[in-house]
């Protein structure tokens, strides 16, 4: 019997050597029943085009540059739901600095067959540049607003990132759709699989799959530099992980009703530590 198709949902933007490594790994697939959906929210590089020339089943949709991770999301599962995929396809949401080899579809496709419905398949990454593992699924610790491994328990995950994600096409019109508009980029695919898992749909660590990528190859982690004025906007921007506006969204939309006041309580502290650190201690360390 044929094995079910993988739809493959991919966000991208400006990185056009980076889709195209992404591409190459999509190419030498053993598993070759696959669709990729490329979402190019508004590159200018030519990545488009490139990934065009590729000889796998593609749909490319575009974006005006404003839809981030969220509304990319948004947009590629509009169209998978116009290409009318069977309830027990599979799909993938995945970042485009990912790379796996050759055997990856294949091997996702079987253990997804084994692990039975409703689930997702949660693919732990493998950073090149630092050495660490990073499981994808994690356990919400709301008392203390934290999100920690599993450790030996992978039936506490109740959450999980969309860097690497498979989910049978059922399951994931169970989920819902993500809210670009509440959560544009960090935190969305947290908020997302919260629901999903809410709603019945069990989140499971892969066993025999696993992806590569790098560390910081996306968004602003570090302690800016720079005026009051500078940080402030720093701490504003979308591809901030800590924006301090999403992070409320975060916890009115997915934090239980006991947990929001204490969660927004912890989350005010580190957005001041964080402001603080930025501008005060920067300015101290300069003068010395």
């Amino acid at each position: 019997m044929p094995g079910p198709t993988v739809y493959i949902v991919l966000p991208v933007h400006n990185r056009r050597a980076v889709t195209g490594a992404f591409c190459d790994c999509l190419a030498r697939q053993t598993y070759t029943d696959f669709v990729l959906i490329l979402v190019d929210d508004g590159s200018t590089d030519g990545t488009a085009e490139l990934v065009a020339g590729y000889p796998f089943r593609k749909q490319i949709c575009r974006g005006d540059g404003n839809l981030w991770w969220a509304g990319g999301l948004r947009l590629g599962m509009a169209r998978l739901a116009g290409l009318h995929p069977e309830t027990d396809d599979v799909v993938l949401l995945v970042n485009d600095d990912t790379s796996f080899d050759d055997g990856f579809l294949q091997k996702a496709v079987e253990e997804i067959d084994r692990i039975g419905d409703p689930s997702m398949l949660s693919v732990p990454v493998l950073f090149r540049d630092s050495g660490r593992k990073a499981e994808g699924g994690f356990v919400c610790d709301w008392p203390h607003f934290t999100f920690r491994d599993y450790a030996r328990h992978p039936e506490k995950i109740d959450c999980a990132s969309t860097r690497c994600l498979f989910v049978r096409y059922s399951d994931l019109m169970r989920c819902g759709r993500f809210r670009p508009g509440l959560l544009p980029h960090y935190l969305s695919d947290l908020e997302f699989t919260i629901r999903a898992h809410r709603r019945g749909v069990r989140i499971l660590p892969a066993q025999d799959v696993v992806c590569y990528s790098t560390e910081y190859s996306t968004g602003m982690h570090r302690l800016p530099t720079g005026g009051f004025i500078s940080v402030f906007r720093y701490m504003l921007s979308p591809r901030f992980s800590a924006n301090p506006l999403h992070v409320f969204m975060f916890i009115l939309l997915a934090a239980p009703l006991q947990w929001k006041p204490i969660c927004w309580l912890r989350a005010a502290y580190s957005a001041s530590v964080f402001f603080l650190k930025a501008t005060i201690l920067n300015r101290l360390c300069a003068h010395d």
